[in-house]
């Protein structure tokens, strides 16, 4: 009975720990180096940070929250929080500005654009390609995720073109001499002409035209 009572005992204190563990609470500051305050935040353990308004700086434009005070490592807001943290504030006195560049895979060059902090890129027109249709621009090489023109820059970025094979619609051209000599039809591309064929003849008459 004693053992049994231990056993219970023992397993209702792991689950009493297991419960504080998991609930744990960390508090997250926000140090603004001399800009507006930003009131820290109490964050379970595993949980994000939930990423606050920038805060503003007269005569100055903030950069990013650092991990430390020297701005070595850029605090990601995807990483869980394991322990208490203090994230800095870093600020530039010129507005930070950024290259978005159009990589066309073959296709018409296109200009790069320079585009301040948070502001959206302007769609260029579509570019072109010998024998393919354009598709559409993407975020990624692959071109499997759409980038979305009314993002905000926040670093250099390059835009990727995807096209697709043209698909050449075709048509047959026939001739009918009426009894004279056979003229063979020809496949003609959508917009293109037709080969004028050497005239036909019939025994009695004058060929008149097509």
């Amino acid at each position: 009975m004693k053992k049994i009572f231990a056993f219970v005992l023992c397993f209702l204190s792991c689950l009493i720990c297991l419960s504080c563990n998991t609930n744990k609470e960390y508090t997250v500051k926000f140090e603004t180096n001399g800009g507006s305050n930003i009131t820290e935040l109490k964050v379970l353990k595993d949980e994000l940070v939930t990423k606050p308004e920038d805060p503003t700086k007269e005569g100055f434009f903030f950069v990013n929250w650092y991990c430390d005070s020297e701005f070595n490592t850029v605090f990601d807001f995807n990483t869980k929080v394991t322990k208490d943290l203090v994230l800095y504030a870093k600020w530039s006195s010129e507005e930070e500005k950024y290259t978005v560049s159009f990589e066309t895979n073959g296709g018409s060059s296109i200009s790069s654009q320079t585009i301040t902090k948070n502001s959206t890129v302007t769609k260029p027109a579509d570019p072109s390609k010998d024998g393919f249709v354009f598709e559409n621009w993407y975020s990624n090489e692959e071109c499997t995720d759409l980038y979305d023109f009314l993002t905000p820059v926040v670093k250099d970025t390059i835009i990727y073109a995807k096209w697709t094979t043209e698909v050449v619609e075709k048509f047959t051209v026939t001739f009918e001499t009426f009894g004279g000599t056979v003229v063979s039809s020809q496949e003609i591309s959508k917009n293109s002409k037709a080969t004028r064929p050497a005239n036909p003849s019939k025994e009695g008459y004058f060929f008149g035209g097509w």
